[in-house]
């Protein structure tokens, strides 16, 4: 149960947030115990990108036309300043149907994000608008190379729902354009994206794994 909200108004909550295709996760007010004393709920918008205006007032705008007998202040992730995300970031619930569902937020420390800033150094096989690759630093095969989005997404989930056709195109055709460059198309390869605890992801930011050189076998164990 999230604090300070019934089932029915989280559900209320959801029915009108679900319309639009951005994550929204409580941080304040009645949730957490409050960081805006003007609001009866502080909601955190994360977007692909920095939200027109216009979005944001019209969210606020369907809480206003609806019952729900509160106040509700939005705050976009992309204008947060570092310091106020590290204040609020471990009372982030995310808003979903299952009230007990919570999906992870971007992590921008991460090492692919390090990376993508050059605060961390790699040895580039390929580079365009949409995405970055280079050699695995531990690889699994005589070519294994990881294709990393340059936007900020968690895993193949996060992407195929939050990023434009554009970014999703452009990916995709960077992972084929890669695959080429490191000479694995003529004789197979395999493309592997692994997706939270259960499909081993340990970086939380989506990368797509090349492999190649070798037969390569079963994907999984038989047995």
């Amino acid at each position: 149960m999230i604090k300070g909200l019934t089932p029915d108004e989280h559900q209320a909550v959801w029915s009108i947030l679900k319309a639009y295709p951005y994550r929204f996760f409580y941080y304040g007010s009645r949730v957490t115990g409050g960081f805006s004393r003007a609001s009866d709920l502080d909601l955190l918008v994360k977007g692909p990108k920095t939200l027109d205006l216009s979005v944001l007032e019209d969210i606020r705008q369907r809480f206003d036309c609806s019952a729900l007998p509160m106040v509700v202040n939005l705050v976009d992730y992309h204008q947060l300043s570092e310091r106020f995300y590290r204040n609020i970031a471990d009372d982030l619930v995310a808003v979903v149907p299952d009230l007990d569902e919570v999906f992870p937020m971007y992590d921008p420390n991460n090492i692919f994000a390090r990376i993508l800033r050059g605060e961390i150094p790699c040895k580039k096989i390929y580079e365009d608008d949409f995405a970055l690759a280079f050699p695995d630093i531990n690889p699994q095969a005589p070519v294994h190379v990881l294709v990393i989005p340059k936007g900020e997404y968690v895993s193949m989930e996060d992407f195929t729902a939050r990023a434009s056709d554009a970014e999703i195109a452009g990916f995709f055709r960077a992972v084929r354009i890669v695959a080429e460059q490191v000479g694995v198309t003529k004789d197979g390869w395999r493309m592997l994206a692994n997706v939270g605890a259960n499909g081993g992801q340990e970086v939380p930011h989506l990368h797509i794994h090349i492999f190649g050189g070798k037969a390569l076998g079963p994907m999984l164990n038989r047995g």
